[in-house]
């Protein structure tokens, strides 16, 4: 797992539980932008 990534908010028996606005502020932090891709070019 990266080292940023947030701490589980809970962690249960059947595994751990993040809270949803923590996630998406990693992503926006570390996710790398994807490249458009235009649907009418062949691929």
């Amino acid at each position: 797992m990266h080292p940023n990534f947030p701490r589980p908010f809970q962690t249960l028996s059947v595994g751990s539980v993040w809270l949803r606005s923590d996630v998406e502020a990693y992503i926006a932090a570390y996710r790398q932008p994807r490249p458009s891709t235009d649907e009418d070019e062949p691929g």
